[in-house]
């Protein structure tokens, strides 16, 4: 298995990358993310919340990764608290 605490930098990692990748208007990429953290970002969140925030109209995702939207913006902690559980 994993070593705990590379798991552990590899969430803070994670967290960073979408951290400032959503206040950006263009978003996370997906390459990106997936070249910086080694794993897909469905991986690194939660993915029924990331489904609901979704439905919710707080973020958007497509092939080119994942944008807060309008909305998602105004309330980026209470996103960030959802997606990284």
């Amino acid at each position: 298995g994993e070593h705990p605490r590379e798991s552990v930098v590899g969430k803070a990692l994670a967290a960073d990358l979408l951290m400032m990748g959503l206040r950006l208007a263009e978003g996370v990429s997906r390459s990106r993310f997936q070249a910086v953290c080694g794993k897909p970002l469905e991986d690194a969140v939660d993915r029924a919340a990331l489904a609901r925030l979704v439905d919710a109209d707080f973020l958007a995702v497509d092939g080119a990764g994942l944008r807060a939207t309008g909305t998602g913006r105004l309330r980026l902690n209470a996103v960030f608290a959802a997606l990284l559980g």
